[in-house]
């Protein structure tokens, strides 16, 4: 299956097209190659850009059930990521495979879960008008009039001087986004959504509105159970135990969780853990 991308109407510059695919080729850079012969093919993750006739091709390669959703995402200039940062300031994450939502423990990722492939429930709980969305865009100026139509929307979720570093240089390199930049600037910013930082306060309506409230207590549950296995279970503990270091400690451990996995060890208390890795390390020293 394969789908060129749509784009506003009035746009008269192309630098290149794009098209989405859907295909099980193992070697798609040597198809690329043997179909339309071009002099180069640069490759960057599931894109591959290439020449023909004069012209840049980018095909972007999908999953089956990501198809739909890339369409969306791609279609019409940087409209995708720039309402995307709506979403990121909830705490989400809205990217080529849908609406999703990734726990954290400060940098650590918990868990993460789809919540959406469906545009018209994405959109919806942006704020944003989904019967406009489906009519297109005539002009880039359409499409940052879109952009600021949801309630939500603010200048400052935005501006790069907010952003990381990563973020910062990736976008400067977006036309589209820099060109949204100098225009949102000019606009009235008063009314602007008043975020602050609690992302959390979100998390309540996203767990009900996409039905995934049992979802999440089974991860916090699994969580909680590292959390309490890592206090009782780690190396500093087995290194206690054993006198290992370094890969001698290393290929202890991988030897002993060969045999003790997360369920055994969970049901012990921090003793009985020492006391089983004891005898362990007494047989494998004796190896």
């Amino acid at each position: 299956m394969i789908s060129d991308i749509p784009f506003y109407t009035e746009k008269k510059d192309f630098g290149d097209i794009d098209f989405l695919i859907i295909s099980d080729l193992n070697d798609r850079k040597k198809w690329i190659q043997e179909t339309f012969k071009p002099k180069e093919i640069y490759h960057n993750s599931n894109v591959f850009s290439f020449d023909y006739d004069g012209v840049q091709i980018d095909f972007i390669f999908s999953k089956k059930e990501e198809f739909a959703i890339s369409l969306y995402y791609f279609a019409f200039n940087d409209l995708g990521n720039l309402i995307g940062r709506v979403y990121h300031k909830m705490g989400l994450s809205f990217g080529h495979d849908g609406l999703k939502l990734i726990l954290r423990d400060k940098s650590y990722v918990i868990a993460e879960t789809i919540l959406s492939r469906n545009i018209d429930e994405i959109l919806e709980f942006g704020g944003y008008n989904v019967e406009r969305y489906h009519k297109g865009f005539d002009s880039l100026e359409s499409i940052f009039e879109y952009v600021v139509s949801s309630p939500y929307y603010a200048y400052e979720i935005f501006d790069l001087d907010n952003r990381n570093y990563r973020a910062r240089v990736r976008d400067r390199k977006r036309k589209t986004y820099t060109e949204f930049l100098k225009w949102a600037e000019q606009r009235d910013q008063t009314r602007d959504y008043q975020w602050g930082n609690n992302k959390a306060a979100w998390l309540p309506s996203i767990l009900l509105k996409f039905n995934k409230l049992e979802w999440f207590n089974e991860e916090m549950l699994k969580h909680k159970r590292r959390i309490e296995l890592k206090e009782k279970f780690n190396g500093d503990i087995v290194s206690e135990v054993t006198k290992l270091q370094d890969k001698e400690l290393g290929s202890f451990i991988a030897s002993f969780r060969k045999v003790y996995k997360d369920s055994d060890l969970e049901k012990m208390s921090e003793q009985a853990i020492k006391n089983a890795i004891q005898e362990f390390f007494d047989k494998w020293d004796s190896q």
